[in-house]
């Protein structure tokens, strides 16, 4: 039964293009498209998460978020994670 079930997810997911793509790709995709709407480089992006990072291990939270606005203000949000922070396009 359990089967039969994943069959018509399945089936119904592709009928209405969904599921068709890998998440990862479909994320990577539409980075890659905010990316042409900013103008700093991924580069730029990951110095400043970088120095970022710094500032908060020093506890200088006033450049930690000043570095924070600065990135929002070009269009990147940050998020903090355990693992260390990431970015994306608004």
């Amino acid at each position: 039964m359990l089967e039969e079930a994943i069959k018509t997810f399945t089936a119904a997911g592709n009928v209405l293009g969904l599921l068709m793509v890998d998440p990862d790709d479909y994320f990577g995709q539409k980075q890659e498209e905010g990316m042409k709407s900013v103008t700093i480089s991924e580069e730029e992006i990951l110095k400043r998460i970088e120095e970022r990072r710094i500032a908060r291990e020093e506890k200088d939270w006033k450049k930690s978020d000043q570095i924070r606005e600065e990135l929002s203000n070009q269009g990147i949000l940050l998020k903090d994670t355990p693992q260390g922070t990431t970015w994306k396009v608004k």
